[in-house]
């Protein structure tokens, strides 16, 4: 049996070789493939394979299908009207794919000691690879659709091999069996018995030329196949299928026909003919970096001043401290100590950023939280509520709190670093926030991108000239006296500003001659500054080595966040596009022992994984790249997790 399929696989293609050989001799020879995607529609009415006879009653089912083809076209065979016709031949290796299913409703079942009836299905599946040899017509422009093709062959299918797998299965009642204790019975697999070898098959194929580009064209194509035989001895099974795909035809390029050699000069001298002479010319060329182009009169040369500002974004906790018994925050009259002023500082950094926010963002609300110790007097937070309050209002801000709160707090620990953090007010926006995007404009550079002027004076070689002129701009003036002048605009314009300002050029050219040819030139051009601001926006960099990025932050000795960076998986992914390596480092405030703080560290780490549901490496924070550990804010911003990009 394989050794009939492999002779009648030769014979295929060694036919296929032989039309595609009588194709070559013809001209304009075309080759092609074609890639589809078959839907099959099997048709039939048979309980099974011949040595497999069951139950079922198989009739109509669906499958998948493929199909990859080469072939050769012989494109104008001849033409009726604006209609050609060529032939074609194709090999194909193509695969077929179909499952059957029948419910029998009378199926004897057991059910505990008893007989009884059942319902259960039959199911049958099929698979057959082929190869297909495919000689038929194409016919090009019908109706007088010029892109439109049509391809209508007879094709013969040889199978390769072929496999099915057979079964009756119970469906119900749930708790019945065959009468082998099993669910599942009349089950089969193998090689499908009697193939009809070859199956042939009409086959009509439309596509539509949708591009071309040098030699190539490429086409959408809708394939129509019907079976005209059936796929095995006395069963009655037919494959008809509908296919979509690509065709990609390439035309070999004709060859250039040989140019005639022309003939040998004569031996007659040919007349010396007197050079004319050019005409005396005066050109303003600009000249920039990628061009060099002539200026028209009354044209405009623009002058850019790019500016390129970085700015960093650093996120800050809305968040100001106090010491004990305290309510001065920083903005105030009263002298402070030397001793609290990091954190009067870093409180006033908070406040200006929390007033940049308001300004820029006119419906943002506040509600503010007033946290106090059980060891300070018991009216301090309306104190300090008060003194916040004041200040928001003398900056224009009092219409945006919304609520105020006042609590009194233990620490989970009696740890002094712990007792300190509970004196606060802290600044919640929108109902949500705890984090202000600090804007600091850390950088700026800035570009004057400016061309060169030249003026070229054309003439013949030989001629000699004087010239005479000048230029006027920007309120001075600039002798003309040779030739060839250049000079750089930015040099001229010290001090940029957004204005139009006009240059004129007068110049008078004569030449050394017994007759003086003379030509005035008068050209005035147009000189436009204008500015562009970039910003680049970067991200805040607590680290000392690494490029980091904020994710979450954790209360003391906590491995659950109580804020996220919304925004965390699109990071993620926008840096990932970029190419860049990206790590989650989980930081610690280093209150506990280095064994304990290590094992916090990666567990906030590992908890940030798990929320993105990204595969990065997860590793806890070196002691050495880490911030300072002296104030609330720098054990806050501790208590955290981090993105490293690399």
């Amino acid at each position: 049996m394989v050794n009939r399929v492999y002779s009648k696989s030769s014979l295929i293609i060694i036919i296929f070789a032989i039309l595609i050989n009588n194709l070559n001799c013809k001209p304009k020879i075309n080759f092609e493939t074609t890639g589809l995607i078959n839907i099959n529609y099997h048709t039939g009415n048979f309980k099974g394979f011949p040595g497999y006879d069951c139950c079922g009653n198989f009739t109509d089912a669906v499958g998948m299908g493929f199909s990859v083809s080469v072939g050769g076209l012989q494109n104008n065979l001849f033409t009726i009207g604006n209609t050609n016709f060529g032939l074609f031949v194709e090999l194909a290796y193509t695969g077929a794919y179909g499952k059957f299913s029948n419910d029998e409703y009378f199926a004897d079942v057991i059910i505990g000691n008893n007989v009884a009836k059942g319902i259960s299905k039959h199911t049958l599946e099929t698979s057959i690879q082929s190869f297909e040899l495919i000689p038929g017509l194409r016919i090009s422009n019908p109706f007088g659709i010029k892109p439109l093709f049509i391809k209508l062959s007879p094709s013969f299918l040889l199978p390769l091999s072929s496999n099915f797998r057979q079964r009756e299965e119970l469906i119900s009642p749930k708790e019945a069996t065959f009468e082998n204790g099993s669910r599942i019975r009349n089950s089969y697999s193998g090689s499908i018995p009697q193939l009809i070898s070859p199956i042939i098959i009409a086959n009509l194929q439309v596509g539509y030329e949708l591009i071309s580009f040098n030699t190539f064209t490429i086409s959408p194509i809708l394939s129509f196949n019907y079976a005209l035989n059936k796929n095995v001895k006395n069963l009655d099974w037919q494959t008809h299928s509908f296919g979509l795909g690509i065709n990609i035809r390439y035309a070999l390029p004709k060859s250039k026909p040989a140019v005639p050699t022309p003939p040998p000069p004569t031996d007659l001298p040919k007349p010396i003919e007197p050079k004319p002479r050019l005409p005396i010319q005066a050109k303003l060329l600009i000249e920039s970096a990628d061009e060099k182009k002539a200026i028209q009169n009354f044209d405009t040369i623009k002058i850019v001043k790019s500016i390129l500002n970085t700015i960093e974004i650093k996120p800050i906790p809305a968040i100001i401290f106090y010491r004990r018994n305290d309510f001065l925050f920083g903005y105030d009259t009263i002298p402070t100590t030397n001793e609290f002023e990091q954190i009067y500082s870093e409180n006033r950094k908070v406040i200006e950023a929390l007033l940049s926010l308001l300004k820029r963002n006119k419906d943002i609300t506040l509600t503010i939280l007033c946290s106090q110790t059980e060891d300070e007097q018991p009216n301090i937070c309306d104190l300090r509520v008060t003194r916040v309050v004041e200040f928001l209002r003398s900056n224009g801000f009092g219409d945006r709190i919304k609520e105020v709160k006042k609590i009194s707090t233990k620490p989970k620990k009696q740890i002094p670093e712990l007792i300190d953090e509970l004196r606060f007010v802290q600044f919640i926006l929108n109902d949500n926030e705890f984090i202000i995007p600090m804007e600091n404009a850390i950088k700026s550079d800035t570009l004057l991108s400016a061309p060169r002027l030249n003026i070229q004076i054309l003439t013949d070689e030989k001629t000699e000239y004087k010239v005479k002129g000048s230029i006027q701009f920007n309120g001075s003036e600039i002798p003309l006296n040779s030739g060839n002048y250049s000079f750089d605009l930015k040099e001229q314009l010290p001090d940029f500003n957004n204005k139009i300002i006009p240059l004129n050029v007068q110049v008078e050219i004569e030449t050394l001659e017994d007759l003086p040819r003379k030509e005035n030139i008068q050209s005035t051009i147009y000189i436009a500054q204008t500015s562009n601001d970039t910003s680049f926006f970067t991200y805040f960099n607590p680290f000392k080595s690494q490029n980091a990025i904020l994710v979450a932050l954790f209360n003391f000795d906590e491995s659950e966040f109580y804020w996220k960076n919304p925004k965390i998986q699109e990071i993620i992914v926008k840096l990932q596009k970029q190419g860049k390596k990206v790590s989650i480092v989980g930081s610690v405030d280093n209150i506990g022992s280095e064994e304990h703080n290590q094992r916090l560290a990666l567990a906030r780490a590992q908890r940030v994984k798990n929320l993105v549901g990204i595969a990065l490496p997860v590793k806890a924070i070196e002691s050495a790249s880490q911030n300072g550990n002296n104030t609330p804010l720098e054990r806050i911003l501790n208590r955290s997790a981090w993105l490293i990009v690399e």
